[in-house]
């Protein structure tokens, strides 16, 4: 087929399926030509030169434009029921539009223009009960922050990943966030930054510090004064633990860091309750995934070995404390030391 001349016309007819059709309301030409002249101002446009663009559309953009075909008593076809199909169902679009709705941790200025964009991925039919701005986080400087992340991570162009510098809010009991102090003076932290996560609601930074064989985490919303400091590279993995030696593998090390505390990870093995009132035994694989190994299982209880970082341990022990049993016997001396301080603290 031969090159449709007039990309106007194009455009203009993409962007009226996209706008006003999906596979439930579909557009004749005539409906098409229609709305080109109320909405975009093309007096003389008309059915002969939209077939002939429709087409060129249904031929180099099958995936997206689609129609239906029949068939004329001279045996030639004849093309109607033009509609969009976007590569985004509405449900998935709602997961998208749900999950940016419900975060704590984007700006609700930046939420709205969000969602905004997200919504255009479907059409003018697209409904979304949920959209509304009750939550509102006023910390414009997280985008700001990742903006400057994204740059010091980049590897575009042969670049090297080059170190940051940032002061640290901490919060406080009277729930104003005031900088880190070090000898009197705003701290100031240098990091070679590594990864971007979020866990429990929250953008962190996977990080190392220029010594040390450990990775640390800092929460993004808290950081202020964030620099690239494009004259610095970045300390390399492998120099931070030889764990790393072939970089960091991310999905084990969220599976072990349930907690974002820094620090080694260990071998645990846990004795689990299984007449719990209620399904431990999932939300154990829902901590710790599936590579949770059991073992020894009987009709009132199940061992099982999972590799995870040992703050993290102690806290979510103490968490499922009355059905589950650390049995590792330094993490588990641990453990009992801290129920002691805990039992004083209710007596």
């Amino acid at each position: 087929m031969a090159l449709y001349s007039s990309k106007q016309h194009l455009l203009i007819i993409l962007d009226i399926l996209k706008e006003h059709s999906d596979p439930e309301h579909r557009l004749s030409v005539e409906e098409i030509v229609k709305i080109a002249k109320r909405d975009y101002g093309l007096e003389k446009f008309d059915r002969h030169k939209a077939t002939p663009a429709l087409k060129h559309l249904y031929e180099y953009y099958g995936d997206n434009i689609n129609c239906v075909s029949h068939s004329k008593s001279d045996g030639s076809d004849y093309l109607s029921g033009w509609h969009y199909v976007s590569d985004f169902t509405d449900a998935e679009i709602d997961i998208l539009v749900n999950s940016v709705i419900f975060s704590k941790y984007i700006p609700g200025n930046v939420r709205k223009e969000m969602v905004g964009k997200l919504a255009k991925l479907s059409n003018k039919y697209y409904k979304n009960n949920k959209i509304r701005f009750g939550h509102d986080n006023s910390n414009n400087q997280l985008t700001y922050c990742l903006d400057i992340l994204s740059e010091a991570m980049s590897t575009e162009n042969g670049r090297m990943p080059t170190q940051v510098s940032f002061k640290h809010l901490i919060p406080t009991a009277s729930g104003k966030q005031i900088l880190e102090q070090k000898n009197g003076t705003d701290r100031v932290r240098i990091v070679s930054p590594y990864e971007v996560i979020i866990k429990n609601d929250k953008y962190y930074l996977i990080c190392s510090h220029s010594i040390g064989d450990n990775l640390f985490h800092y929460r993004i919303d808290l950081m202020r004064d964030i620099k690239n400091l494009e004259d610095k590279p970045i300390r390399p993995l492998r120099e931070v633990s030889d764990e790393y030696l072939y970089g960091l593998d991310l999905d084990k090390y969220m599976k072990e860091h349930i907690y974002m505390f820094g620090g080694e990870s260990i071998e645990v093995t846990l004795k689990i309750d299984k007449t719990a009132p209620f399904n431990i035994v999932g939300h154990v694989i829902d901590w710790f995934g599936s590579d949770v190994r059991f073992f020894d299982e009987t009709e009132d209880a199940v061992r099982a070995k999972v590799n995870v970082n040992r703050q993290s341990m102690k806290y979510w022990a103490l968490q499922y404390g009355m059905y589950v049993e650390v049995e590792t016997p330094d993490l588990r001396k641990e453990v009992k030391e801290a129920i002691k301080v805990m039992s004083k603290k209710y007596k």
